[in-house]
């Protein structure tokens, strides 16, 4: 058991690495029959720096996108700065070509408004009418005037 211990000792002594000693003691164990056992830091020591890794391999992830997303917003922003704003918006329309359009839309406009103002009219005179009831009322009253005609009564309304 201390055998172990001072081949630990100079395992942890030597920065990881077995002196010549240590190494030649290993390797008559080994040929003796004995069973290796690994450091019991050994464990951690390799979950530890797995994490290490996975941490950096992340943040450089992350860096990598960073950097991604800034020259993007760079580019949009030189775009911004250097293309004239008669291509982006497209080149203006002469003059005369604004004024047309602008008469065309007015025309529209007012025939529109003309439209709806007669659909407005025809529906205050169906509701003047009464409708389907006003119609139907009325003929109810022509009825009852024509049987009063033809019974023999003048009580016409």
């Amino acid at each position: 058991m201390l055998e172990k211990e001072k081949e630990r000792e100079n395992f942890t002594q030597d920065g990881g690495r077995f002196s010549e000693e240590a190494f030649q003691r290993l390797l008559e164990s080994v040929e003796a029959g004995e069973l290796l056992h690994a450091p019991s830091h050994l464990k951690d020591e390799t979950l530890a720096r797995l994490r290490r890794e996975r941490r950096r391999e992340a943040d450089r992830q992350l860096l990598v996108y960073r950097a991604k997303v800034l020259a993007g917003m760079a580019a949009a922003i030189a775009v911004l700065f250097f293309v004239p704003a008669d291509r982006a918006a497209g080149a203006e329309l002469p003059y005369d070509l604004q004024r047309e359009q602008q008469e065309e839309l007015e025309e529209m406009t007012a025939r529109h408004r003309m439209s709806v103002e007669a659909e407005w009219e025809r529906y205050l005179a169906r509701q003047e009418r009464g409708g389907l009831e006003g119609f139907c009322g009325k003929m109810k009253e022509r009825i009852a005037s024509i049987g009063a005609s033809l019974s023999g009564k003048t009580d016409t309304r």
